[in-house]
């Protein structure tokens, strides 16, 4: 399962842009993809933990292994080959397993 952590704020601008865009990547990737949310006004622990200093941020990540760290706007193009690109690394390492 991939994650994706998306950093956000209520008042960012591009955030509020990007919204739209990450409730579709949820749809088309629902049995692939969870994508947690963190805001900006509470939860600073783990942006200090991830080193995120802009929103948005996006952290591509599988268990403890990140994958990508993307901050600004993303293309859901982006975001889609993105996904399928740490797919592809993750059923590559199932793969090498067995």
């Amino acid at each position: 399962m991939i994650e994706i952590l998306h950093f956000y704020a209520d008042w960012c601008g591009p955030c509020k842009m990007m919204e739209p865009t990450m409730l579709e990547v949820d749809k088309e990737f629902q049995d692939k993809v969870i994508r947690e949310k963190f805001n900006y006004d509470t939860h600073q622990e783990i942006y200090k933990e991830y080193h995120v200093m802009k929103v948005p941020t996006f952290i591509f990540k599988s268990g403890n292994q990140i994958y990508h760290k993307h901050t600004g706007t993303i293309s859901q193009k982006e975001l889609t080959n993105k996904i399928e690109e740490i797919e592809s690394k993750l059923n590559f390492s199932l793969q090498e397993e067995f």
